[in-house]
């Protein structure tokens, strides 16, 4: 998804009759997200991250193989209701210091996955 692309999925998100807030919230912060990430974790330049095209697939929901069978949403029209999961990330040990954590656990609304 490259920068023209975000921006013409915000426009369709607010063209639509009945768009949610969190989904529209989360692509308008995607950008931003993504270049802190290429500029701060992997150093690149910020001419880099323009001139890099990066796929990036937006998934309604997850499945989660372990013990508890979680499903997670991020879904602004799941049966008619908005359904966007509450999420907590335990981070590797020797990742904590890339990214700002609770004692190495992120927490976040659940809005696109990257």
């Amino acid at each position: 998804m490259t920068q023209h692309t975000i921006y013409q999925v915000i426009q369709e998100i607010e063209n639509t009759n009945n768009f949610n807030e969190l989904w529209l919230c989360g692509f308008k912060n995607l950008k931003s997200c993504i270049c802190d990430y290429f500029h701060d974790v992997e150093e690149w330049s910020s001419h880099d991250i323009e001139s890099e095209v990066i796929e990036i697939k937006v998934f309604g929901s997850a499945y989660l193989e372990n013990e508890h069978k979680i499903i997670i949403r991020a879904s602004p029209n799941y049966y008619d209701q908005a359904a966007f999961s509450d999420v907590c990330v335990k981070m590797d040990e020797s990742e904590q210091d890339d990214y700002l954590t609770d004692n190495g656990f992120c927490y976040a609304k659940l809005q696109l996955q990257i």
